[in-house]
């Protein structure tokens, strides 16, 4: 049987091009709709017949598909014979139509590549093809001036944009600012009010659209001052910080490369329920989904949605939904992608089983920073720490203030009692001042906790009780903070324990351990002080 795989770019360097949120979303709708138009053009059999075409993957959009975010993966796997070079004419033809893009400049930007094989059964077909396309995809092609000029032009309109008649049957649709993204929660306080300040600004932007470049002012500047004029009391740091997350399916490709026959449409169209759910999710907590094809996640989210829902809250219920699906009135309306792996007992190569969870990027900026920067870092943080975690299953994060302090962490969730514990301080509340005072206390003495090397872990919870008491005071404090200083040593001993499984016996590599141990104690209590709060005024 002939295969054909149908890849598209350059994604990723189009994104870079992206300075606010309404271009992000652009770019990325833009490809996903170039995938449609493939799709769309596609001469699929209308029976089962086997010698018929076919797409293998991905699922097609149904009606209960969200239709303004895109959805459609980079790539198209397709069973029987075909005639690629027609249908990437007949679907470039008709994406020229659609986004009013010129054809010549769309053959000169757009990188289709297609790669046929002929194979006996899916499964072979889709591992050689996704060996081919990884390859192909190395080639980097020179892009004329005037066809980058025109897509740039394209993805930063602000009014009669051809993707928004596309995507939401408008010639303009308000997509928010990042200022807009991040002082979400506020809406929750008053929502009329922060409406009100939104829409003001929007006034102002548009008046200053006539105004040549070198007159206008920065609209979020105006929009903050309202912000805390308006909400004074509810108003905290977090509000000018906004999180760029970027979540992966672990084992993906492995696990579409090992499915059998027939599974691989079973598996698509969960992907795509998975897609639709994790919208909802994203933007009922205030965020902006920018993309969700297939086991992908990209989005822009504030620190918090109300006061006890934060960030790291919305990866655990996009875990949830990854894992176990989705349920109404105690009934499954469709299963989980890891349960679907599972159910299918797959292994690779090896003979290892295979199964999938996903891992998580989250770069917390300020909202000046540039935005080309944030998705470039929470790529980063991905697939350079999170998928490099022991298991995967992880989420890597990093805060970066706007007076350039740097912290975060990195951890597999598999290490369920260390994400518990993370968990909890993320969500405890206490004294900003204990707080800090815990914080860089634990770090100026790390000398001190060092006293733990060559100890058993038994001993641990005596030295930090008496590490507590005699350097934070605990006989002083209320009960809440006696809590959260309990939460912390906790945290400190599940780290010391995870890393004395290692019996280092080197005593440079024992200091080192409690190095990393202090360090990603104050990446997490720093976080935690942030999200929970903390005075604008000490930025």
């Amino acid at each position: 049987m002939k295969y054909t795989a149908i890849n598209i770019g350059p994604i990723i360097k189009t994104l870079s091009w992206a300075k606010r949120p309404r271009e992000l979303w652009s770019v990325s709708y833009l490809f996903s709709y170039l995938m449609q138009c493939i799709i769309e053009s596609i001469p699929l059999s209308k029976n089962e017949e086997s010698l018929g075409v076919s797409i293998i993957s991905p699922a097609l959009l149904d009606g209960k598909s969200d239709k303004t975010v895109g959805l459609y993966p980079d790539r198209v796997f397709i069973k029987g014979e075909i005639d690629e070079n027609s249908i990437i004419e007949k679907a470039l033809s008709l994406f020229a139509e659609k986004t009013q893009l010129s054809s010549g400049n769309i053959k000169k930007y757009f990188n289709v590549m297609s790669i046929s094989v002929d194979k006996l059964s899916d499964k072979e077909a889709i591992a050689e093809l996704n060996t081919y396309l990884n390859y192909a995809e190395l080639n980097n092609r020179a892009i004329e001036d005037n066809a980058q000029k025109e897509l740039l032009e394209l993805i930063r309109k602000k009014y009669n944009s051809s993707l928004f008649k596309l995507a939401f049957e408008k010639s303009h649709f308000k997509i928010p600012t990042l200022a807009e993204i991040a002082t979400y929660s506020l809406s929750q306080e008053n929502e009329s009010q922060w409406l009100d300040i939104c829409e003001h600004s929007k006034i102002i932007e548009e008046i200053e659209e006539i105004l040549p470049e070198e007159y206008r002012t920065v609209d979020e500047d105006k929009f903050y001052t309202f912000i805390k004029e308006d909400f004074k009391k509810e108003y905290k740091s977090y509000h000018k910080y906004v999180c760029i997350v970027q979540a992966d399916g672990d084992n993906m490709g492995t696990i579409v490369s090992n499915v059998q026959d027939g599974n691989v449409a079973t598996l698509s169209k969960r992907l795509l329920d998975f897609g639709t759910e994790a919208c909802r999710l994203i933007r009922n907590f205030g965020g902006l989904p920018i993309y969700a094809g297939g086991d992908d996640l990209l989005f822009i989210a504030p620190v918090t949605s109300t006061t006890d829902k934060n960030i790291f809250s919305l990866i655990a219920e996009i875990d949830d939904v990854y894992k176990n699906g989705v349920k109404s009135n105690g009934k499954i309306v469709w299963k989980g992608i890891k349960e679907t792996v599972d159910e299918m007992n797959l292994k690779d190569n090896k003979g290892k089983p295979l199964s999938t969870a996903m891992s998580y990027g989250i770069s917390i900026n300020y909202y000046k920073f540039p935005l080309y920067e944030a998705l470039k870092s929470a790529r980063d943080l991905l697939f350079e720490k999170a998928k490099k975690e022991d298991k995967k299953d992880a989420v890597a994060w990093s805060l970066q203030k706007h007076s350039g302090a740097t912290f975060g962490g990195a951890f597999s969730k598999t290490r369920e009692e260390l994400y518990h514990a993370f968990q909890k301080i993320i969500n405890i509340s206490s004294d900003e001042k204990l707080v800090s005072a815990v914080a860089h206390k634990i770090r100026a003495n790390e000398e001190l906790l060092s006293l733990w090397l060559g100890k058993s872990a038994e001993h641990i919870d005596i030295r930090l009780t008496a590490f507590f008491e005699k350097i934070i005071d605990v006989d002083n404090k209320n009960d809440a903070d006696r809590e959260y200083i309990t939460t912390i040593r906790n945290l400190l001993t599940i780290l010391y324990k995870s890393q004395e499984k290692e019996k280092v016996e080197d005593c440079k590599e024992k200091k080192n351990v409690i190095s990393d141990i202090v360090l990603q104690t104050y990446g997490i209590l720093k976080t935690a002080k942030f999200v929970n709060g903390e005075r604008d005024n000490e930025e």
